[in-house]
């Protein structure tokens, strides 16, 4: 309870801490943040990505150059070995050694070609580096429009602080919030929640009650698959896969079954599925234990930890959309959320009844979520990333076969 304490506070303490960095509330600043991004922010992210092409060109263009320049030495130093020229450095009489008579003139011609290919490299090596210096000046433009207080004189702070304070203020209050002294539906009072929880099943069990702990259920697999390394190189290698679970409920599950004939008129299995599954925590580690039973660092790094995870699934809607369970010939099963089926007191050439029908199943058909309080990837200070909540799932058409492997 203490440390749920302590994480509340320090989230109000964040959370008062911006709303007294700025004179202005919350929907003017949001406005202000806006109105500079669009006059001041977007032309120079567009002065940027111009200049970013521009050298991506000159760079583009200095290869060219730099391979015409290496062929033209190429082509003088393997038919007259004996010159003293560098490639990359232009070639002087001296350096060349062309002979005086016989084939003198062929060795100049060359070391002139090559020159003329060297001074064109070496120009474009100067355009590319001016293009490199626009492209720092233009950034550094950006940079400071984003970050010097002095330019977004809307509110205290820079721009950059700005946005980043506001997104804060929006995860702790909530995003339906428009003003810094209301806070919402966000992370505080989730936390706040939970706090409450904790402490009612405190209560609850100082006063003689019982929970239950729900199932412990672990799984490890090894599989030794096949690779082939950039060499081509074939070999095994072992690959595994840890699944833990704690603290398992599946309260409010059910599966309805029942016989009905397909478009053919045989029988076949009809389902209904509600699936409503929750997890306190369930790691998956892929780590060697070889490896990771001596090194607890290790096999944190390695792990994924979802807590609190619930599942809430709905295949099936009656004869209107049941879900199919056969067998293919060659022995696995199939499972198929079948398409909509009208029924036969739906005159399907009449446009308002089938809108009937579909205004029907979208109001009443059960939908699915999924909801994740935490999603971590091992235990460092910036190991969570965040809750996740995916809601009003439903599915028109699914078809899942088993494969042999």
């Amino acid at each position: 309870m203490q440390a749920i304490e302590a994480e509340i506070q320090v989230l109000t303490d964040t959370r008062d801490q911006i709303a007294a960095t700025y004179a202005i509330d919350l929907a003017p600043l949001e406005s202000s943040i806006e109105l500079y991004y669009t006059s001041d922010i977007v032309p120079l992210e567009t002065t940027v990505q111009a200049e970013q092409q521009d050298y991506d060109q000159a760079v583009a263009e200095l290869l060219v150059r730099q391979d015409d320049m290496s062929d033209a030495f190429d082509f003088f130093d393997q038919n007259f070995p004996d010159n003293d020229c560098q490639v990359g450095q232009e070639c002087s009489n001296a350096d060349a050694n062309c002979p005086l008579w016989s084939g003198g003139q062929s060795c100049r011609d060359a070391r002139d070609a090559y020159n003329v290919e060297f001074g064109e490299y070496d120009e474009q090596v100067g355009v590319r580096q001016d293009e490199y210096n626009q492209l720092i000046l233009a950034r550094k433009d950006l940079d400071g429009a984003k970050t010097d207080p002095n330019k977004f004189t809307a509110a205290n702070g820079s721009y950059i602080e700005a946005v980043e304070n506001v997104e804060e203020f929006r995860v702790l209050c909530g995003v339906e919030t428009n003003e810094f002294a209301t806070c919402g539906e966000g992370l505080i009072a989730r936390k706040g929640r939970t706090r409450d929880g904790v402490r009612d099943v405190s209560l609850a069990l100082f006063n003689g009650g019982q929970r239950r702990g729900g199932l412990d259920i672990g799984a490890s697999f090894e599989f030794v698959v096949d690779a082939v390394d950039a060499n081509g190189t074939s070999s095994q290698r072992t690959d595994y896969i840890d699944i833990n679970m704690k603290g398992l409920f599946v309260d409010g599950t059910s599966l309805r079954l029942w016989s009905a004939p397909d478009e053919e008129g045989v029988d076949e299995i009809n389902a209904e599925i509600r699936l409503n599954l929750f997890i306190k925590e369930l790691d998956i580690s892929v780590c060697d234990p070889f490896v990771c039973g001596a090194d607890p660092v290790a096999k944190e790094a390695s792990t994924l930890n979802l807590d609190n995870l619930f599942i809430s699934l709905n295949l099936g809607y009656g004869e209107t959309q049941p879900m199919r369970l056969s067998a293919t010939s060659d022995g696995n099963f199939q499972f198929e959320l079948t398409k909509l089926r009208p029924g036969p007191d739906v005159d399907q050439n009449d446009q308002n009844s089938m809108q009937a029908f579909y205004d029907g199943y979208y109001e009443n058909s059960p939908k699915s979520f999924i909801s994740i309080s935490d999603v971590r990837i091992g235990s460092g200070p910036d190991a969570s990333l965040g809750r996740t909540t995916v809601d009003g799932l439903r599915a028109q058409y699914l078809k899942v076969t088993s494969r042999d492997l």
